[in-house]
């Protein structure tokens, strides 16, 4: 059982990290150079509030530290040079057999969430909407194939 939950996480994860397209809802005021922080202090903030959330949200949260990790940035409670807002808005492990059976996108699991990047006194300064990508076409197979 405890097998299957840890395969089903990882697929999960796997999905959540490559089928979502940004969109910038709310763009830089001017142009924003990244690299000047070092000091990130992240909040994630559930606003779906299922059992499925609950349980995964930890794991997402280890993804996206992880993540900011990767970039080179340390994580602090304290005294941040950035504040990173994730507040998620829908969270959905989709239907396993669909996917199976029918693939293509059938049974996809959803994740949809805000990004909000801040500085210490809390102006804005940039917001992103992350949500699935609507492309649901198959694959182009075989030379003529018109995509």
């Amino acid at each position: 059982m405890n097998k299957i939950i840890l395969v089903l996480l990882a697929a999960v994860a796997g999905i959540l990290t490559g089928c979502v397209t940004p969109k910038i809802k709310t763009p830089p005021p001017a142009a924003l150079n990244f690299h000047q922080f070092h000091k990130v202090k992240l909040v994630l903030t559930d606003s779906v509030n299922t059992a499925f959330s609950k349980g995964n949200l930890p794991m997402f949260e280890g993804m996206v530290k992880g993540r900011l990790q990767s970039f080179g940035y340390s994580l602090v409670e304290a005294d941040p040079d950035l504040l990173v807002e994730v507040n998620v808005l829908q969270f959905d492990p989709g239907n396993r057999a669909l996917r199976t059976v029918v693939g293509f996108g059938a049974g996809r699991a959803v994740i949809k969430y805000t990004t909000k990047f801040k500085d210490p006194t809390g102006n804005l300064n940039a917001k992103f909407l992350t949500e699935p990508s609507r492309d649901r076409r198959a694959p182009c197979r075989g030379r003529k194939a018109q995509c």
